[in-house]
């Protein structure tokens, strides 16, 4: 199965075209598979022209992946409650939490003696989201897929991107996700409620439907009781 179709689910659901780089390039809206598939080769998507100096065929890398997922009382209120306003408030936050995210791309300066990396701020990535875990749980998540390419301004050309900002900085994309969404649920009249650990629960929703539609949280359970140890 080609990437594209994993994130589409085989076309039953859109890709969205996000970042600076992308409206460079001409892309805007829905993302066409034809398109993707072009910037996984390092093309240019409207033709044949090679993006990158540097193009290394298969062994180029092609994409990063991430997820960013509402927390499971916001998926459970979205998806079984029927609060429909969820659906734009997560979009609001994922689109802050990836502009974000944007500003913290890097790329490698290897030029000169020069052994740095260099804030470029830009990115081509897609996204889709989906409601579903792969145990089919209810979770509202969307994958963010950003493409190795980036535009240097210094050097005016497109290089690959540096993700070690990415990877530092994953807590505080997860906080800017989660507090928009809090501040979205709370102008809504609903009560936040702190958690140990990540995210928060929603005052009102039953623990026992959090259990009810947590299959991995259960697998977990019952492997560390096969194993004698506790959770």
């Amino acid at each position: 199965m080609r990437v594209g179709d994993y994130l589409s689910e085989e076309g039953s659901v859109e890709m969205t075209w996000v970042g600076s780089s992308a409206e460079r390039l001409g892309l805007k809206g829905t993302c066409q598979l034809h398109e993707f598939e072009k910037l996984c080769q390092g093309q240019h998507p409207r033709d044949e022209l090679s993006l990158m100096v540097r193009n290394n065929g298969s062994h180029r890398r092609v994409c990063y992946f991430g997820q960013i997922s509402a927390p499971k009382d916001v998926s459970l209120l979205y998806l079984l409650g029927g609060d429909r306003r969820i659906g734009p408030w997560w979009n609001e936050a994922v689109s802050e939490t990836i502009r974000e995210m944007e500003r913290a791309t890097l790329t490698r300066v290897r030029r000169n003696g020069a052994i740095e990396d260099r804030v470029t701020g830009n990115f081509v990535a897609a996204t889709v989201t989906h409601d579903a875990s792969r145990a089919l749980d209810p979770q509202l998540h969307t994958h963010l897929c950003i493409m190795n390419m980036t535009y240097d301004a210094v050097e005016s050309r497109w290089k690959g991107v540096q993700p070690s900002g990415y990877f530092h900085h994953q807590g505080y994309f997860r906080e800017v996700c989660y507090n928009a969404l809090a501040q979205r649920l709370i102008q809504a009249g609903y009560e936040i409620e702190n958690v140990r650990g990540v995210g928060f629960n929603v005052k009102g929703v039953p623990q026992t439907l959090r259990e009810t539609f947590c299959k991995r949280r259960q697998v977990i359970l019952e492997r560390a009781s096969e194993l004698g140890t506790q959770s």
